[in-house]
């Protein structure tokens, strides 16, 4: 008795499922609803071969990965299979009963095909085009999002820059930057990381100014399946190749919600994702004493010591939150604790925040002479990403109405007229 699992399009599932059960050799085990169930189907040995087609929900490169890993048999039922997928026989969809059944037998009998592996994409270096900038963080609400806005602002002045939201937990920057949109971009993207071109981004992207796009992130959390790890990964490396600078929104939390579950299909294996793909690391926390303990818990973390390139940066730094000279009590208590010798210290700034937030624009555009934007300047040097010159780019300021007559009147030839004449 050959035991199989049929997963294809659901207007051939029936009729499928009834052809194979029909044949005295051959006993249907499941039909699983989407690429999740089929992954658990393989990893628990359920059947001898997996009728599979192309268009199943949920099937993509990462499952592929899956498949060639367990070494399993797959039919692949549907015409371009072989080619694209290395399967070792395919079938039409919608086959006669007789030709579906032997094709079943023949690939029990046969040897596991190899899925060949997928093209790698040229490396991306650390400072040359294509820079891949991820803004991870503890738990809570340090200011991750705020930061990777304000530094691809600055990063657009100097070079292209395309902002990706990737937080798959609760992501913000469409409403923090006045994109209010319900299609989620990141879900359109990764949807097409296997044919990505220049018509597929262009669509997929929001921009806020030449220079400056974004890919907005998921428009509701329960949507986190759609970002897949391997897609992620393969829409990062493509936005490398057109961008000089990629800034990455992550969540906080990189471990599966449950530890029996599946490692490569939990919400934040698209995080995992994003920190292996990143050349610079950016660690943020908050200056409140519990914040500042999820800090360190990260800083020491394994996967924070095995980043290329570390930045920690404390933000809503204030006297009321650790006491006086807030800057030098953190810098030691980093220091002794996790040995962070130079962390970059942005301050408090909340009414900024506030307006920038209210305006739907970043801090930099919003108060561009604030403490903090100057810190954000600051720190953007630091990393090789703000312009040789500081420059102003954007909304052009609104001129007044006494400010329309004195250039109306320059212009004209005529007199200086004071301020209190004005409007008499």
């Amino acid at each position: 008795m050959i035991s199989v699992v049929v997963a294809v399009d659901v207007e051939f599932e029936s009729s499928a499922a009834a052809a194979l059960s029909a044949a005295g050799d051959i006993a249907v085990r499941s039909r699983p609803a989407d690429a999740v169930e089929l992954a658990a189907a393989m990893s628990a040995g359920a059947a001898e071969v997996y009728v599979v087609s192309r268009y199943f929900p949920g099937v993509d490169a990462e499952f592929r990965d899956r498949a060639r890993r367990l070494g399993v048999r797959i039919l692949g039922y549907g015409s371009g299979l072989v080619s694209d997928w290395g399967v070792a026989a395919e079938v039409e969809a919608g086959c006669p009963a007789e030709a579906l059944c032997d094709a079943v037998r023949a690939c029990a009998l046969a040897e596991p095909a190899d899925i060949p592996e997928p093209p790698t994409a040229a490396p991306v270096y650390s400072g040359s085009p294509g820079r891949i900038v991820a803004v991870w963080g503890a738990d809570g609400a340090p200011g991750r999002s705020t930061l990777a806005a304000a530094l691809a602002d600055i990063s657009s002045r100097a070079a292209s820059t395309i902002l990706v939201d990737a937080d798959t937990v609760h992501a913000s920057q469409a409403v923090m930057l006045g994109l209010l949109d319900d299609a989620s971009k990141i879900a359109a993207l990764c949807r097409s990381a296997e044919s990505l071109d220049e018509a597929v981004i262009s669509r997929c992207t929001a921009r806020v100014r030449p220079g400056f796009d974004v890919v907005t992130g998921l428009s509701r959390a329960d949507r986190w399946p759609e970002v897949r790890a391997a897609a992620l990964t393969a829409v990062l490396e493509e936005l490398a190749k057109r961008y000089s600078a990629v800034i990455v929104d992550v969540a906080a939390r990189i471990d599966p919600d449950d530890p029996l579950a599946d490692p490569f299909y939990d919400r934040h294996a698209a995080t995992r994702a994003v920190l292996d793909s990143a050349d610079d690391l950016i660690v943020v926390g908050a200056a409140e004493p519990p914040a500042l303990v999820r800090l360190m818990n990260v800083l020491g973390s394994e996967r924070a010591r095995r980043a290329k390139k570390l930045h920690t940066v404390v933000n809503r730094v204030r006297e009321s939150a650790v006491g006086a000279d807030p800057e030098q009590r953190i810098k030691q208590t980093l220091m002794r604790f996790v040995g962070c010798e130079s962390p970059v210290l942005l301050p408090d700034a909340r009414d900024a925040l506030d307006r920038a937030v209210l305006s739907g624009t970043t801090i930099i555009e919003a108060s561009p002479k604030s403490a903090l934007s100057i810190a954000l300047w600051d720190f953007a040097r630091t990393l090789g990403l703000a312009p040789a010159a500081r420059r102003r780019t954007g909304r052009n300021r609104r001129r007044g109405l006494a400010d329309l007559l004195r250039s109306s009147l320059r212009d004209t030839g005529a007199g200086a007229v004071e301020p209190s004449a004005i409007g008499q």
